[in-house]
């Protein structure tokens, strides 16, 4: 149910929005298809790992890239997921304040403080209140949610499938990047949830559903929202149909049940580095978030977009070397071609163009694994 909780997040409809407006419903259907497999693959492997060796996401760095080496994979994924918290304050906060006051700023940054304060409070006490929150939110967002989308497409189906890329179709590879850009760093985050898991298959089966479903729901949701009202997530769906408390609530669960995860993962990524408790890491950057949430709302696209390219790589390196390499290397400060390779693979991410610049990151972070690999084995033998 957690997994879940984490991947119901408004940001993904956001992404929704905007693919809705540039492709086709069939390059549509196909980028969410496409970039949920890629990212429930990822996630359900990492989520299998975890379970497996009762490891979360800092043990695992840090036996991948060793003591020091980890503090990379820590600050990429721990900011990301800082990120996405303080975009999800503002998504929450900007649609509760135009219903109070329309164009009071005042009640803007005081919906943001609280909305900020809550979470932060809840994340600090720990997975037990991540997981309550969780059985509460996930069925709420799917009966509520699903049933006003159903309502609203089922008013106006023709003309909602008519109106997928009115500024033309740039293709399936874009919108899979922007799928993949999603959630990309919450994927990879799953072993600090799935370490508790017993059955490391039903784990990754549930992580991959999560991703795949979860995850794809919140882009629909966006898409028809921006179709059939110009609104960006399911909360103007309800405010059109005068439901408006009842978008609250779907809105402010959505969030909440993600955002939770979310900087929990960043605290023991953070924690690798500045080795101070992480509740009190959950304090201090649940603050920071809240005071650049809008910031970071009004720069969503472009955040995406440097997270797709940067962090595959890395999740790459973490699924390989867990495979190929039995033994613990957790004692060693850094170990070399393993950072190489998620270096190198993210500058091809940033750089490369052709393709799908997420799965070009993997496959040169993969060529660089089992070609430093096999140059190693050779000076061996």
């Amino acid at each position: 149910m957690i997994m879940f909780g984490f991947t119901f997040f408004s940001g993904s409809m956001l992404a929704g929005k905007q693919l809705s407006e540039d492709l086709s419903v069939a390059s549509f259907i196909a980028s969410i298809i496409t970039g949920g497999v890629i990212l429930g693959a990822f996630g359900g492997t990492l989520a299998y790992i975890g379970c497996k060796k009762k490891c979360t996401l800092r043990d695992l760095t840090r036996n991948t890239f060793g003591l020091k080496g980890s503090w990379i994979p820590s600050i990429l994924v721990g900011i990301t997921q800082v990120g996405w918290y303080g975009v999800g304050i503002s998504m929450f906060a900007i649609p509760v304040s135009r219903i109070i006051a329309p164009n009071s700023k005042a009640i803007l940054a005081l919906c943001i403080f609280l909305f900020g304060g809550i979470m932060t409070l809840s994340t600090y006490i720990g997975l037990s209140s991540i997981t309550k929150l969780s059985y509460i939110a996930v069925p709420v967002i799917l009966l509520l949610g699903v049933g006003i989308i159903v309502y609203g497409f089922g008013q106006n189906a023709a003309d909602v499938v008519l109106a997928f890329g009115s500024n033309g179709d740039i293709g399936w590879i874009y919108g899979t990047e922007l799928v993949v850009g999603t959630y990309i760093s919450g994927s990879i985050t799953t072993p600090n949830f799935t370490k508790y898991g017993r059955q490391p298959w039903v784990v990754a089966a549930i992580t991959f559903s999560a991703f795949l479903v979860g995850n794809g729901l919140m882009i629909v949701f966006g898409a028809l929202s921006n179709i059939i009202v110009g609104g960006s997530d399911v909360f103007d769906l309800f405010t059109y149909y005068h439901c408006r408390f009842l978008g609250i609530v779907v809105l402010g669960l959505n969030i909440w049940s993600s955002c939770d995860n979310g900087l929990y993962s960043a605290s023991l990524e953070l924690e690798n580095i500045i080795c101070i408790p992480h509740k009190k890491i959950i304090a201090i950057a649940g603050i920071g978030s809240t005071l650049l949430s809008l910031v970071l709302y009004h720069n969503f696209t472009s955040f995406l977009i440097a997270m797709n390219r940067t962090l595959p790589p890395i999740g790459m390196i973490l699924i390989l070397d867990s495979f190929c390499n039995r033994k613990s290397e957790s004692s060693q400060r850094i170990r070399t071609t393993n950072i190489l390779a998620i270096v190198i693979g993210a500058l091809f991410g940033l750089l490369i163009n052709g393709g799908v610049p997420a799965i070009n990151g993997l496959l040169i972070s993969t060529i660089i694994f089992f070609g430093a690999k096999y140059l190693l084995n050779t000076q061996k033998g």
